[in-house]
Order: structure tokens, then C-alpha cells, then sequence
């Protein structure tokens, strides 16, 4: 019999091959011709997950003046051939807001983000606050928006709380005081003081024209515990009209 001859057996036409037929002849063999179907999930059949992308990785606001509110965008695009579903958003603080995200950015598609900060929250040198946004991006559900920038104060004061405590806020005419100094170079000035609470005195005086002192006492108030006041300090400043320290006064029985 030749090779691929066909034969007949019982009544049945049977077709016989040999190995070297199928050397010959691989691409007809069925084994072959499973090798060549695509894989389930593989090639241009594959789902395309959401991908949001972030632009810029870091605003950078540049210098700024405490108590100044500065402004910016992020960009928000999906790269991925499925829609992207902004699910939330937290800012690292109170003294960024955000605009409203939309609820979904479609493939291709993007999104604008206006943001402020308000800087008078912060301290002085380089600073970064964060907003976190989450989504239905399977690969990174949780995106950051980072703001930077570099703060400068007009005024430095020097306590950041005046503490009455224990035999202090108890003993008779108690008082502390804290200084305030004006930036070089700037024709600000300290107005006034205003303490919040009643039990609570302050009093203002100017050692030069760029330095200030603030002496307050207490009048012991009448209840034992912890009682807390702020003294409001009026200035000149557009970005910082108000700087404000706190006072907290613990009477023991």
C-alpha cells in the first residue's frame, strides 16, 4: 500500500498514514490545527481595563505668602478602553478644596480638577498636600494628586501657645507673654489684640518698628479645669490679617 493510499477493510473505507505522510503533511494533522486557534482572554479579544492617568504627577505652586490662597488644575485622563468610575476622593486636610469629580471619564477621555489651597495653615519651608482619588482602575485603584509649594511668613511669632498649668494659672496676676517680629523689608505692623474669652487679658506694646510684644494674664475663672481662649492679633496684612494663638488654662481644685 502506498502512503495516504486509501483502503478498504470490512466494508469500511479506511485512510492509512504513516509517519512520514505526517511529516509531510503536519499542517493537516488535527493536533496541528488546535495549535493555531487563539487562547480564550488572549490577542484582540482581551477585555482593556480602565487606566487613569494623573497630570502633572506633582503642581508645584511655587513661592507663596502664608495665609495666601493658591489655585491650580490637575488633569485627570483615562487611557484604557473602558470607562473609569471616580468612586471618591479624600484631601489630606481642610485647607484644600476641590471641585466636583465626575462620576465617569471615558475611554479616551478627560477631566479637568480645580484646586485651592489655603496656605495660612502651614508653617513655613516647603510644604505638600495630597488628594487621593479612588476608582474602578483595577491596576492602581487609588490615584494621588500632590500640591507643593514653598511658604514664607510676614510675621514670626514666638509661641505657638501660651499654656496657664497648674500652679501658674493658680498663682495671683499670672502672665505670659510672646513676641512677634515683621519680615525685612515690609511696612506691615501689629494693630491690636482681642482676646476671645473674658478671663483672658492682653496687652500690646511696640519695642521697634518691626518687633511687638504680647503680655497676657488670666483672671481665674471661677470653675476648675481646663478652659481654652484665643488671642485674635489685628494686622495689616492682606494675606494674614489675623494671626492667632492659643491660650489654655487648667485650674487645679
Amino acid at each position: 500500500m502506498r502512503d495516504g493510499a486509501w483502503t478498504h477493510q470490512g466494508g469500511s473505507r479506511t485512510q492509512t498514514t504513516s509517519a512520514r505522510w505526517g511529516r509531510k503533511h503536519w499542517g493537516a494533522v488535527p493536533g496541528a490545527f488546535l495549535m493555531l486557534m487563539p487562547l480564550a482572554g488572549s490577542g484582540c479579544g482581551a477585555a482593556h481595563p480602565p487606566n487613569l492617568v494623573v497630570e502633572p504627577e506633582v503642581l508645584d505652586l511655587g513661592p507663596a505668602t502664608r495665609g495666601q490662597i493658591l489655585q491650580g488644575h490637575f488633569r485627570l485622563m483615562n487611557v484604557g478602553r473602558q470607562a473609569v468610575r471616580i468612586t471618591g476622593f479624600q484631601a489630606g486636610c481642610g485647607c484644600t478644596d476641590v471641585s466636583a469629580f465626575p462620576e465617569q471619564i471615558p475611554p479616551g477621555g478627560s477631566t479637568r480638577v480645580e484646586i485651592a489651597v489655603n496656605t495660612s495653615m502651614f508653617g513655613e519651608g516647603s510644604v505638600t498636600e495630597t488628594i487621593r482619588v479612588s476608582s474602578n482602575d483595577r491596576l492602581h485603584p487609588t490615584a494621588t494628586l500632590t500640591v507643593a509649594a514653598k511658604v514664607a511668613s510676614e510675621f514670626q511669632v514666638s509661641e505657638s501657645l501660651l499654656d496657664f498649668d497648674g500652679d501658674t494659672a493658680n498663682a495671683t496676676a499670672a502672665s505670659q507673654s510672646l513676641t512677634i517680629r515683621v519680615a525685612q523689608a515690609s511696612d506691615l505692623a501689629v494693630l491690636s489684640v482681642a482676646p476671645s474669652e473674658d478671663f483672658v487679658k492682653a496687652r500690646l506694646d511696640r519695642l521697634s518698628p518691626s518687633e511687638y510684644r504680647i503680655t497676657a494674664s488670666i483672671v481665674r475663672p471661677e470653675s476648675r479645669g481646663t478652659h481654652y481662649a484665643v488671642l485674635n492679633v489685628s494686622t495689616s496684612s492682606k494675606f494674614m490679617p489675623v494671626i492667632r494663638v492659643p491660650v489654655r488654662v487648667t485650674i487645679d481644685p
